[in-house]
Order: structure tokens, then C-alpha cells, then sequence
């Protein structure tokens, strides 16, 4: 979990990609878990805050593959935000 508070831009970045790629792998066996629930979710919810654009991008990816299991409460509050933030810094 350290790589996702790093100061290194391109240590938080391999962070959000294996977030991506493990869910992508993972998905069907973590839901529900414990480890996701405290774990997984915080950390990739500071990481859809980052200041890197592509490190957002890469969070907003991974929670592609949870996004139906999560509490609405949860997609309104932390992923919907940051992903309008997202848009608007874009254009």
C-alpha cells in the first residue's frame, strides 16, 4: 500500500495499474471481502485524487471492473467527484 502514497509520480502509477489489472483479474473473488472493503477501496480512492492526471485515469479504470458492486453512497461521494473534476481540468 505504500506504492500508492509515494512521492514518486511513477511509483503511484504502477500502483493504479496493478489496482486495474488485479481487478480486472480478481474481481469475482474479492467482492464482498474484508481486504476490499478496508484495503483496495481507500487506496484507490486517494489514488482517483491524485495530482497526476494519468495516475486518475488509471484509478477511474480499475474501478470500472467494481463499480456495480459498490454502494451507491460510495460512487457519489468519492469516484462521480472526482471524475467531474477530471472533465472539467481537460478542457
Amino acid at each position: 500500500m505504500g506504492v500508492c502514497s509515494d512521492t514518486n509520480y511513477k511509483i503511484r502509477t504502477d500502483g493504479a495499474i496493478f489496482f486495474k489489472e488485479y481487478f480486472r483479474d480478481n474481481y469475482q473473488t474479492l467482492v464482498g471481502t474484508s481486504r476490499m472493503e478496508n484495503t483496495y477501496i481507500p487506496e484507490l480512492c486517494e489514488l482517483i485524487n491524485d495530482e497526476e492526471t494519468f495516475i486518475k485515469i488509471e484509478s477511474l479504470e480499475a474501478f470500472q471492473y467494481i463499480l456495480e458492486t459498490l454502494s451507491c453512497e460510495l460512487i457519489e461521494k468519492e469516484i462521480v467527484p472526482s471524475f467531474l473534476k477530471l472533465l472539467n481540468t481537460e478542457n
